[in-house]
């Protein structure tokens, strides 16, 4: 597994801290409130559609996909954890705006900026639904319906226990985020389509692995694209600023 040093990691501080200064997360409430004005119908569709997918469909579908036995599959899986990875998120988008920059490709670089907050705005907001929601992971027991289940965490002093961190994938929730803005970005259909494959192979990894239920890559995905989307909205007027350096 991919194994970041100390040093990326206070670099990616630095830029965190350089790009709230420069604005990327400003006005980020009033678009949200706007955006779930706006969507309400469709936010509640998908929402119910997360809900409807674990009562019927998780515990069979999980079975069927991890009965796969197709070998490609395993360099999938492998794929999926490592892309999914939020240290590789940062280590990508730090190559491109850096790369990006040296050859005076500023709009590039700030694309990739918004994707990077993206990316960390939805890992954080995950992080704290997989502690809400404390669902058993599937490798524990095939058991859908186990949420809140505090007594394994919370009543033992320990918020943090991964069989227990389930809903929503956190893989799932960053990779589309990162994506989204990219989505948006393109005006190209085709180009649209190849730019979300990643984020499919990485939901379909994490249930093929069975660390996931299907409807915890259903809601990761629908809230990843959903932050992305809003840090989009809110940065877009950057992208058509002249030479300006993201940072």
């Amino acid at each position: 597994m991919y194994q970041p040093s100390i040093y990326i990691y206070i670099l990616f501080i630095f830029i965190i801290i350089a790009l709230i200064r420069r604005g990327y997360f400003r006005h980020l409430f009033h678009e949200m409130f706007k955006e779930i004005k706006e969507n309400s119908i469709t936010i509640i569709s998908m929402l119910l559609t997360v809900v409807i997918t674990m009562l019927l469909i998780d515990r069979p579908l999980n079975g069927l996909i991890t009965s796969l036995k197709m070998p490609f599959l395993k360099d999938v899986s492998k794929f999926a954890d490592k892309f999914g990875n939020g240290e590789v998120h940062f280590s990508i988008c730090l190559v491109v705006v850096t790369v990006s920059h040296f050859n005076e490709k500023y709009k590039i670089a700030k694309l990739f900026s918004i994707s990077l907050i993206s990316s960390v705005l939805a890992g954080v907001l995950g992080n704290i639904l997989k502690i809400i929601f404390t669902r058993e992971r599937p490798f524990v027991a095939l058991n859908p319906y186990h949420v809140f289940a505090f007594s394994e965490t919370l009543f033992k002093g320990s918020i943090f226990n991964y069989q227990y961190m389930s809903l929503p994938s956190g893989h799932t929730i960053t990779v589309f985020a990162l994506l989204a803005p990219l989505f948006l970005f393109v005006k190209n259909k085709y180009l649209k389509g190849l730019i979300l494959i990643p984020g499919f192979i990485v939901a379909f990894g994490r249930v093929y692995d069975n660390v996931h239920w299907p409807s915890d890559v259903l809601l990761g995905a629908v809230l990843g694209f959903f932050i992305g989307k809003i840090i989009y909205a809110i940065n877009r007027e950057k992208l058509s600023l002249g030479n300006e350096y993201p940072f």
